[in-house]
């Protein structure tokens, strides 16, 4: 099992370059000589379509699409069975992250691993994947096979999600937008028990006219002061 960070910059060393970076696990875990391990990491790095003539560059001097490819290729380097990946298109342009997007699914159907997506966006969910399992309030709440439309979801969250992806339609006055459920929404009304009821905006003092310069501060309820 290897991760797959939302940032890609975040999670690779700065003071080492692409082909030491794509080495460092074979060499933490002692696979294969140091020959060996040089040629495994170039051609993983040809297997992402990253470019020869950078290996030899850090990653600052690399743009956020090349150091997600390197990304994936340590993560891949070990040949896990199971890649989790976390956000791994949403610091990328729309137009990277259909590479991207391209490059994992051609690299699992070849080297056959499983792959756990974490995402917000359904569309990139929906195009890779096999079953698309949501979750509310910490908690599964439903899990459905991926082509299913928002009809068939039973949860209200799960409809609302799957309806809010944007579509194009010739026609908008004949489309009815549907919103999520007050229940479902309304951040005010997780029970004590929920994972996120610590997550509710907090409550601000009210604020006291001030007749000095006209503002207006933090203080009590009984009115101008």
């Amino acid at each position: 099992m290897q991760p797959v960070f939302q940032s890609p910059r975040g999670s690779l060393n700065p003071g080492r370059t692409a082909l030491d970076l794509v080495q460092e696990p074979l060499l933490y875990f002692q696979r294969g000589l140091a020959a060996d391990r040089r040629q495994r990491a170039r051609r993983l790095l040809d297997q992402v379509g990253f470019d020869a003539a950078l290996m030899a560059r850090k990653p600052k001097a690399l743009s956020t699409g090349q150091c997600q490819r390197v990304a994936i290729a340590r993560a891949l380097a070990l040949s896990p069975r199971l890649l989790i990946c976390d956000e791994p298109f949403s610091a990328l342009d729309l137009s990277v992250q259909a590479q991207i997007l391209s490059l994992l699914a051609k690299l699992h159907r070849r080297l056959k691993f499983g792959m756990l997506l974490n995402f917000h966006d359904i569309r990139v969910v929906k195009t890779i994947s096999n079953r698309i399992v949501v979750m509310h309030q910490g908690k599964i709440c439903e899990t459905l096979a991926c082509g299913q439309g928002g009809e068939t979801a039973a949860h209200p969250y799960a409809k609302a999600l799957i309806k809010a992806v944007p579509q194009f339609r010739s026609a908008w006055q004949d489309h009815s937008f549907t919103s999520c459920p007050r229940e479902v929404r309304d951040v005010h009304q997780h029970p004590a028990e929920s994972p996120i009821r610590d997550r509710r905006p907090k409550r601000h003092p009210a604020l006291v006219r001030l007749p000095s310069h006209g503002g207006s501060c933090p203080g009590t309820d009984e009115g101008d002061g």
